[in-house]
């Protein structure tokens, strides 16, 4: 319809996700024609909350779940354990900060419909893999990632580096967690 080429040429200016999903809420048939652009724009997750919202989202939304092309994963845990659900650690839930990752499961689900990501980053990638076994399995299965950064590796991450799917075409990893990590060209080796 004509009004819908309207709406599409208005999300195609909003450069903002806020303003993309402000937009998108203001009336449900204009709901289904912003998805694909807040998806075209990525997803930057970085506490619990966001998770179980992304999750949510690309669970109602799992027909476009290949039109996400970029995923940062950056929920920070300060021990390896620290807010996954099952790490059987009773008194972790007394510290000051934990939160615990009941999104990692409908993460776990949800990836393998993510088969368009091409710019994948796992910040604390050591402790979000020490969440849920499948998590490995889960993003090693990921078809297209062309640029892979990963922030604190560990012998999970090792894993998921030596299951991966994808051909990757630029590799970063960060040892230790800081701002310095260490850049592979891929093409050289």
């Amino acid at each position: 319809p004509p009004d819908d080429d309207i709406f599409l040429m208005i999300f195609d200016v909003l450069n903002d996700q806020r303003d993309v999903s402000a937009m998108m809420r203001t009336c449900w048939s204009v709901y289904h024609l912003g998805v694909r652009r807040l998806l075209s724009m990525g997803a930057e997750i970085i506490n619990n909350n966001q998770l179980i919202s992304f999750c949510h989202f690309m669970r109602r939304n799992i027909y476009n779940a290949n039109r996400l092309s970029m995923l940062r994963l950056a929920i920070p845990l300060s021990s390896p354990m620290d807010g996954c659900e099952d790490s059987g650690s009773e008194d972790s839930a007394s510290d000051e900060g934990y939160e615990p990752l009941h999104g990692i499961p409908l993460l776990v689900h949800i990836l393998p419909s993510l088969i368009g990501i091409r710019t994948l980053q796992i910040n604390f990638c050591e402790g979000l893999l020490q969440c849920d076994d499948r998590l490995v399995d889960a993003f090693a299965a990921l078809p297209s990632i062309h640029d892979l950064r990963i922030i604190s590796f560990g012998l999970l991450s090792y894993d998921l580096l030596e299951s991966i799917r994808s051909d990757i075409v630029h590799l970063c990893i960060e040892c230790s967690g800081d701002e310095h990590g260490y850049f592979v060209p891929l093409d050289s080796m």
